[in-house]
């Protein structure tokens, strides 16, 4: 339970769930009131191995980065980041070095607003609001957020283009960024591949809409994302199964996942 309410922006009624503090609880987080872990427990109802899921997430997440990490890169871009807590990626970055950049892009002003808020006074780590679709408006205001558009960056895309429909055309999307950034830079993406956690039952609320996503997509179809990329070893996998750290307990879920650069 979080009693410290200084991370809570003016006009944000807590009363009423919001999908990243949810993330947050599931996570076992501490930024959650009780509208988001009833909403929380409604999800584990709906989708009982959404905590395993989640958990996997944020672990691959954290090994993504310390993987980029020992390859030189000190710049990352968080997409649909949600709340930068619970381990999340500038407190890798930072406990490895201070001098790192991360940029967080929240889509949900009520998420983005309690993110900077949260990082108010943390050097190097900042939080934009912004639609990760708008590539061009996220780089511009990731630049303004000391992000040097000049040196490698490490794109995070963790489960967020599972939220987009194939109207929204992710592919165009990822390509966009592709040909933004500059070589060297890096892309690390999961994408859940199984269709009872790709897509909601049918009465599921706000929350595990958001958890879950909207798009069905194959391996073959997360893979075709990565088009121009080059992944690194061991590939597009189960993100559980993507450089396990040893003696670490691995809990199986559907969701692929990989590291990838521009040449």
């Amino acid at each position: 339970m979080m009693r410290d309410s200084s991370w809570v922006p003016s006009g944000v009624d807590v009363t009423k769930a919001n999908a990243a503090r949810v993330y947050d609880y599931l996570l076992g987080g501490r930024h959650n009131f009780p509208a988001d872990r009833w909403a929380g427990e409604q999800a584990v109802d709906e989708m009982p191995d959404v905590r395993s899921l989640v958990a996997a997430r944020r672990q691959f997440q954290q090994r993504a980065v310390r993987f980029l990490l020992s390859a030189g890169i000190r710049q990352f871009i968080d997409l649909g980041s949600g709340l930068p807590t619970a381990g999340h990626v500038h407190e890798v970055v930072q406990g490895v070095d201070t001098r790192a950049r991360v940029v967080y892009v929240e889509a949900d002003p009520v998420a983005a607003a309690h993110g900077a808020a949260l990082l108010e006074g943390i050097a190097g780590a900042a939080m934009i609001h912004a639609d990760l679709r708008d590539v061009r408006a996220v780089l511009a205001a990731a630049r303004l957020r000391t992000i040097d558009s000049n040196q490698p960056v490490a794109l995070l895309m963790v489960a967020v283009l599972n939220l987009l429909s194939d109207v929204d055309d992710p592919a165009r999307v990822v390509d966009r960024y592709y040909d933004a950034l500059p070589s060297g830079s890096y892309l690390v993406l999961s994408h859940p591949v199984r269709p009872d956690l790709v897509q909601p039952p049918r009465e599921a609320g706000a929350a595990a809409v958001s958890l879950a996503g909207i798009g069905q997509r194959s391996q073959d179809d997360i893979a075709a994302l990565l088009t121009d990329w080059k992944p690194m070893e061991p590939g597009l996998v189960q993100i559980e199964l993507w450089r396990p750290e040893a003696n670490v307990p691995l809990a199986p879920v559907a969701e692929v996942g990989g590291v990838a650069r521009k040449a």
